[in-house]
């Protein structure tokens, strides 16, 4: 048994039946992962490929929560202007 890394999803007919690879790591015999056709869908080197990071997303990130925190720190602000004139309208009266 050999392990592959298949990087997208196909079927291999082996002319007595038809299975279907989905992406990610799969045992398979010698014979099956020596095919010139699985080989095609599989990584080179047997393993899962690297993510790129992109390193604008950490910052993206951080401006995300910024921006959270600050919508909440308005609401909070809004709800106490909301509440405090309230209470003078009913205090006027």
């Amino acid at each position: 048994m050999k392990k592959i890394y298949v990087l997208t999803e196909f079927n291999f007919n082996d002319g007595t039946s038809i299975r279907t690879f989905t992406p990610g790591f799969h045992d398979v015999e010698s014979d099956v992962a020596d095919h010139w056709f699985v080989k095609a869908h599989c990584s080179p080197d047997g393993e899962a490929p690297v993510q790129n990071v992109d390193p604008r997303s950490a910052e993206l990130e951080t401006l995300a929560e910024e921006q959270e925190a600050r919508i909440a720190e308005l609401e909070t602000q809004l709800a106490e202007a909301k509440a405090n004139g309230k209470k003078s309208k009913s205090a006027d009266a």
